[in-house]
């Protein structure tokens, strides 16, 4: 039989579990926010405005990394970094005509 400091444990961990989930998901969401950004900056040729939120993609995608070492929502984490690979190919693409490997 557990006892109740093992039912507060597990409880805890379930906790952190769902928090680390819901700030994976929060980053995720603002990184294909800042994704359409960055292309629609590129589309209007405005390249100093994609370059100020390509840098700040990146220190969004650092900290998704840090988050879910495992991601925690594997759809969503995927999406996020879909998005952000075609913002940054895209323009890399622009500025240096050529895809970048």
């Amino acid at each position: 039989m557990l006892n109740k400091s093992d039912f507060a444990e597990i409880r805890k961990e379930m906790e952190d579990s769902d928090k680390r989930r819901e700030m994976a998901i929060q980053q995720s969401r603002e990184i294909i926010k800042l994704s359409k950004l960055i292309i629609y900056s590129i589309h209007r040729d405005d390249l100093g405005e994609a370059k100020k939120l390509i840098a700040q993609i990146k220190i969004r995608k650092k900290e998704l990394d840090k988050i879910s070492k495992v991601p925690l929502d594997m759809e969503m984490h995927n999406v996020a970094e879909q998005e952000y690979v075609e913002a940054l190919c895209y323009h890399d693409f622009v500025e240096n005509k050529k895809v970048p490997s």
